[in-house]
């Protein structure tokens, strides 16, 4: 079950249909195709559960209930339709997907301007990520150099006192985000995460990329949106 935070209403459409109600029968529509809306999906065919949903207690208002449901509505696999109810929350799905698509498109241009986000149409908050990505490590006040590889925890060896880069991790392939991504996410209620990583992987195989550290690029590219997925309404 879904939810939808808004939709098109047409108060012309609604007096036209309505104007020979009661009103209690005008109050009881009207919030039948608020839960319709609101849910995204048809109501439940069982009496009490409209009354409980209209707050219909009285028993002219709940007459009112069954008298809209059977002008407005049909009944279809155990459930009430409305066929403009249904009509516009495909409408509203479309956009959505609309918006999602435009929002990844643009993403995707920007990057390919160049190396991600630093290119001369990003926003300062893009060049902020990017800043930030490249720069997860201070510089020591000695230069040393070691050698090391790649491992799960992502130590890092340093050449001329830089962080070395390192290829895709196997977590990262698998789709499996370490516990420090997981908790920057849930402190800031981000519940996309795995769109967020899939699109990311995506991106960091397309383009060849390397970092120092991978769970930190993520969580830059989590943090300025680059999948487009908020901008999207997501």
């Amino acid at each position: 079950m879904s939810s939808t935070p808004w939709y098109a209403w047409y108060p012309s459409d609604f007096r036209g249909k309505t104007s020979r109600l009661t009103f209690s029968e005008r109050d009881a529509y009207r919030t039948l195709l608020d839960e319709y809306y609101l849910m995204a999906e048809a109501l439940p065919q069982a009496l009490p559960e409209l009354w409980r949903i209209t707050g219909a207690q009285t028993d002219e208002e709940r007459l009112a209930v069954e008298k809209v449901i059977h002008l407005f509505f049909v009944s279809e696999s155990g459930r009430y339709h409305n066929k403009r109810a249904d009509k516009e929350l495909r409408k509203l799905a479309q956009h959505r997907a609309s918006l999602s698509q435009r929002g990844r498109a643009g993403a995707e241009a920007r990057w390919q301007a160049g190396d991600g986000q630093s290119n001369a149409t990003a926003n300062a908050t893009a060049n902020a990520c990017a800043m930030a990505t490249d720069m997860a490590y201070p510089h020591p006040h000695t230069t040393t150099t070691t050698t090391t590889t790649k491992n799960k925890d992502q130590k890092h060896s340093r050449i001329n006192g830089k962080p070395r880069k390192l290829s895709l991790p196997a977590s990262f392939e698998a789709f499996e985000p370490s516990e420090r991504i997981k908790t920057y996410c849930a402190k800031r209620g981000e519940t996309q995460l795995k769109a967020h990583m899939v699109y990311f992987v995506g991106y960091a195989k397309a383009n060849g990329k390397q970092y120092a550290d991978w769970d930190q690029a993520l969580i830059n590219a989590i943090r300025c949106d680059w999948a487009g997925i908020r901008k999207a309404g997501l």
